[in-house]
């Protein structure tokens, strides 16, 4: 949740590890022999450290150089930058719209009976959401 607004937002950290996740898929699919997918953290420690030994094919040798550059290591950081993303205006309409809550046992739960019963009458809740 971003903290003015209370609006969800998906952190720049988890769009840099899908990106990163997505590159690190690419390139493994196009090495021959083929990496099995148990050894992609070895193929990513590698290519963090910028070992390229395992790139036999020359077209690959770019991509992997740019996947190192962009996304750096432990020790060095990448040169992109995510930001986090946020929920833009609908094109339909608001962003926001009402919802209702309705507890049905207010005194029960605010403590003012021993337990819950059937001549309490459920009071609604209006709240405002996220559509």
């Amino acid at each position: 949740m971003q903290f003015l607004t209370g609006l969800p937002i998906i952190p720049g950290s988890a769009l840099k590890g899908l990106a990163r996740a997505y590159g690190l898929l690419s390139i493994a699919a196009q090495l021959e022999p083929k990496l099995p997918l148990e050894e992609l953290d070895k193929l990513d420690e590698a290519l963090g450290k910028g070992e390229f030994r395992r790139i036999t094919n020359a077209a690959l040798l770019p991509l992997a150089q740019h996947f190192q550059r962009a996304f750096g290591s432990q020790d060095a950081g990448g040169i992109c930058i995510f930001y986090d993303s946020v929920v833009m205006e609908l094109p339909s309409g608001s962003l926001f719209e009402a919802d209702v809550m309705t507890p049905h046992f207010s005194d029960y739960y605010s403590e003012k009976t021993p337990y819950p019963s059937d001549d309490q009458s459920p009071i609604p809740v209006t709240f405002l959401t996220v559509a």
